[in-house]
């Protein structure tokens, strides 16, 4: 019985060692997850950085913080863009919604050309986002600091067909695409835009509103 009783009490220890390891494991994998690992800019101005940089601060809808300072935009009403992306064909097809609970979302189609691996190629893109505003994420260029304007970040998904224009050849893919922005007291807005390309590089586009 005494041989039983410590055999049962061994099984139980590995059980529960199993079961440490597998829940260490798991906040391991869930942590790195939150952590992937994107280029950095190390830029000085908020202008400058890539569009990814900030993207942990992008929340469940719930937990957006729309606690802003006197000095920001109202969104009380929520606030519509249309976009203009700089160097693209068709730089008007970019929108970008912020709803009176601090959410955002939007859209961008674009076509445009690019070198890759030595091959013309023209790029026709679809895609959408969503994210939030960030009222603790502070403006700053050689100026000095602004918290007048407002962080708005969001991630997507963008399909990519890729067609070379010597074989006419296509491809298709599928991408992250991720915008970042500020949003100033006069409503106007400003940011970039980025997405990872087949060949391992990336490509940045500005963006500002025109309404």
């Amino acid at each position: 019985m005494n041989r039983m009783s410590r055999f049962n009490r061994r099984g139980n220890v590995v059980v529960i060692i199993i079961l440490l390891i597998a829940v260490v494991g798991g906040v391991w994998f869930i942590n790195n997850l939150k952590k992937e690992s994107f280029p950095v800019s190390n830029a000085a101005s908020s202008d400058e950085k890539y569009p990814w940089e900030e993207h942990e601060r992008i929340v469940e809808p719930g937990a957006v913080n729309t606690d802003l300072g006197n000095d920001m935009v109202d969104i009380s009403k929520g606030l519509e863009f249309t976009i203009t992306v700089e160097d693209t064909r068709h730089p008007d097809q970019m929108t970008l919604m912020i709803n009176p609970d601090g959410t955002a979302a939007g859209a961008w189609n674009a076509d445009f050309n690019r070198k890759n691996n030595g091959k013309n190629m023209n790029y026709d893109m679809k895609s959408s986002f969503k994210g939030n505003i960030d009222p603790t994420c502070i403006y700053s260029d050689s100026k000095g600091e602004d918290s007048s304007k407002l962080f708005v970040v969001a991630r997507g998904n963008v399909s990519i067909v890729a067609i070379d224009n010597k074989t006419n050849k296509t491809g298709m893919a599928g991408r992250d695409i991720f915008v970042s922005g500020w949003i100033g007291k006069d409503g106007k807005a400003k940011g970039n835009l980025g997405m990872f390309l087949d060949d391992g590089e990336f490509e940045i586009f500005k963006w500002h509103s025109t309404n």
